[in-house]
């Protein structure tokens, strides 16, 4: 009984190790699916149009973003254009310090207004956010109030060695 108790633990254990994760594809009815749009109807005919490929990966979208000139944007599409770099900063390849928060909390958290807990090295991405909703709701003719409370996080993990042969 006690090896197979082992071996049920080390499974679970290794599992996440070997097991297969979610694509990294940006979710339909992104927040910065307006900025999509509009730079895809801005940029249809030239060679970085991204029109063919829906829905967008995370990868191609701030391969994109970092090719479209901000000159070219308006004050609203640049400042879109930096929150969604922020959100997707696994991606960003340069300097990343533009992006640091001015006050982060405990100087942990919040290092990255985007993110939670983010450890950004070498060969290692993890970026952790809360995830909270709390909602009451009173309908007309009825005397009881309804209740949504959701809890939980949200994190998305990348190794880049994995990427390559």
């Amino acid at each position: 009984m006690q090896v197979i108790k082992r071996l049920l633990y080390t499974a679970c254990l290794s599992f996440p190790v070997i097991g297969f994760s979610q694509s990294t594809l940006l979710p339909q009815g992104y927040k910065h699916q307006p900025l999509m749009d509009r730079l895809e109807i801005m940029y249809r005919d030239s060679a970085i149009s991204l029109q063919h490929i829906k829905p967008y990966d995370r990868k191609g979208w701030v391969k994109f973003l970092e090719t479209v000139p901000e000159e070219n944007l308006s004050r609203v599409d640049a400042h879109n254009r930096r929150s969604a770099l922020m959100n997707n900063l696994e991606w960003v390849s340069g300097d990343k310090s533009a992006f640091l928060s001015k006050k982060p909390v405990l100087k942990s958290f919040y290092q990255y207004p985007a993110d939670f807990a983010l450890v950004d090295v070498k060969d290692f991405f993890l970026s952790i956010n809360p995830v909270v909703q709390f909602i009451v709701m009173k309908e007309s003719d009825n005397d009881e109030s309804l209740f949504q409370n959701t809890k939980g996080a949200r994190g998305r993990v990348f190794y880049p060695q994995r990427l390559s042969p």
